[in-house]
């Protein structure tokens, strides 16, 4: 992942107002990309569903208040397409025909997360509902630093580090546990940012952890090494972060 040219976000069809649909539009716009917002709406033959004139209806008003409430104004190239499926973590079936760089998703409307992080293959950033969209100035990149991944750890922490012009910390998978998970939740002031991509690398056993702009999970294979360990506890503690968290695939 060089560079990000396409950004797809998975959405519920509702006219609400919408943090997540927020952030996407001001992160695209910083990635100078493109974005495609696929709402997701529940499929005609559902147990829950309408009438088909007010399923069209539905689908019509959502498309409208999106466009007024978020793309009339937005400084971004954008498509605007539609996801028959009940669920939106079972959009990328549809989204990925687009084939995106980078998807995002509120983590709020995944229903099985472990499932879906596995059918992504592009970097999967995951957002908290409520979240405000800020600069990502600073990331915390976790990643296994045995003998034998050392060195694609750095190269592709470098690499993401570019793409958002920011500074990164990396730590060793050992952190990546409740521990780091509580510190990421507390309200503690920033260390002072490292220069752009300068590389530092801490030990597990290290405990004060900077709070991130973005926190970056670092994985080589869902069957391998550090996936095992992600997909302990960890991958359900990532629903309690009130921060960005992207799962990087390499």
């Amino acid at each position: 992942m060089e560079t990000i040219r396409n950004v797809v976000l998975a959405k519920e069809a509702n006219c609400n107002s919408d943090n997540v649909l927020q952030y996407a539009l001001k992160l695209t716009e910083k990635l100078k990309a493109k974005l495609t917002i696929g709402l997701c709406y529940p499929a005609e033959n559902s147990v829950m569903s309408i009438s088909a004139n007010q399923e069209e209806n539905h689908i019509k008003n959502a498309f409208q208040f999106v466009k007024e409430a978020y793309l009339d104004q937005a400084n971004v190239s954008y498509r605007l397409v539609s996801c028959e499926t009940d669920i939106c973590d079972n959009a990328d079936e549809t989204l990925t025909a687009y084939l995106p760089d980078l998807f995002l998703m509120d983590k709020a409307q995944v229903h099985d997360l472990y499932a879906f992080i596995d059918r992504i293959h592009c970097p999967l950033i995951l957002l908290p509902k409520e979240v405000q969209y800020k600069n990502i100035e600073h990331m915390l990149i976790t990643a296994d630093l045995n003998d034998k991944t050392a060195d694609y750890a750095s190269k592709y922490a470098f690499q993401i580090a570019n793409i958002f012009s920011s500074t990164f910390e990396i730590l060793d998978i050992g952190d990546l546990n409740a521990q780091l998970f509580e510190n990421l939740n507390s309200d503690k002031k920033r260390a002072a940012s490292t220069d752009k991509a300068e590389l530092r690398i801490y030990p597990h056993q290290r405990k004060k952890i900077t709070k991130p702009d973005l926190l970056v999970i670092m994985v080589k294979d869902k069957f391998f090494g550090l996936m095992k360990s992600f997909y302990g506890p960890s991958v359900e503690l990532l629903k309690t972060l009130d921060i960005p968290v992207m799962i990087y695939k390499v």
